[in-house]
């Protein structure tokens, strides 16, 4: 008897695992399921798997998924009810409030963009990410006004623009501000030296009377590893000085 009661909670301890781990299995089929029905343009069928997928560990993956399906399907407004449900979840995941403005902008809907900023500032506060996501959006659309006033919105904010050194030289690269271009990009290549190739494409148009300015910063002391190698590419494609 008491054989048969051990062999019975073991059933017990053993069956839950087992079904979750089948889920799993099932979950993480789904979704690669749906990324060879993308591939093959299939984008009606892989839609339905990518929105099962966004309730497992492949959420993030998944909802980048069903953005793309949703796109050339022309139904991105359907993917905003899903994302209220996952930032409701995960308020701090960037990926998830980065696809909701991307959509709300593809959308036209400027003025549920803006209340998504600001939800998403309250949400996390003292966080560059919000100010971060919105500069480049603005900077895609090449609205390099409205992205100065976000970056100038960030600095009183955050008291800082330290973690925002991309995005400003990219906007004073878009306003033709060289020197200053190529000191943002001297400080975003200190701790991100893989930038380097995007620091040499934006800097590539300075105007010939301003390179030795652009020269000056990143020859400057400390010396940079990143900054000098991004300037011996933008040497090759200026040419002879």
């Amino acid at each position: 008897m008491c054989g048969v009661v051990s062999l019975l909670i073991a059933i017990s301890f053993f069956a839950p695992r087992s079904t979750l781990h089948a889920q799993r299995l099932e979950d993480t089929t789904a979704f690669y399921k749906a990324l060879e029905l993308e591939s093959a343009g299939k984008y009606k069928d892989a839609a339905p798997l990518f929105r099962t997928a966004l309730n497992t560990s492949s959420a993030v993956s998944a909802l980048l998924g069903l953005e793309r399906v949703y796109a050339e399907l022309g139904w991105s407004d359907s993917l905003l009810a899903p994302l209220d449900t996952l930032i409701r979840r995960s308020p701090r995941e960037t990926v998830y409030r980065s696809v909701q403005l991307r959509t709300l902008q593809s959308l036209g809907r400027e003025d549920q963009l803006r209340a998504a900023i600001d939800r998403w500032v309250k949400d996390v506060p003292g966080d560059p990410s919000p100010y971060r996501e919105y500069a480049r959006l603005l900077l895609q659309r090449g609205l390099t006004a409205s992205a100065d006033s976000v970056i100038r919105l960030a600095r009183q904010a955050l008291g800082s623009t330290q973690d925002l050194q991309l995005e400003i030289a990219q906007l004073r690269a878009a306003m033709g501000l060289w020197e200053e271009s190529a000191q943002a990009w001297r400080l975003a290549l200190a701790s991100s030296p893989y930038l380097e190739q995007a620091a040499i494409y934006a800097l590539m148009p300075t105007p010939v009377g301003t390179r030795t300015a652009v020269r000056h910063v990143l020859l400057g002391a400390p010396v940079d590893v990143a900054s000098r190698r991004a300037l011996a590419g933008l040497e090759m494609s200026w040419g002879s000085p």
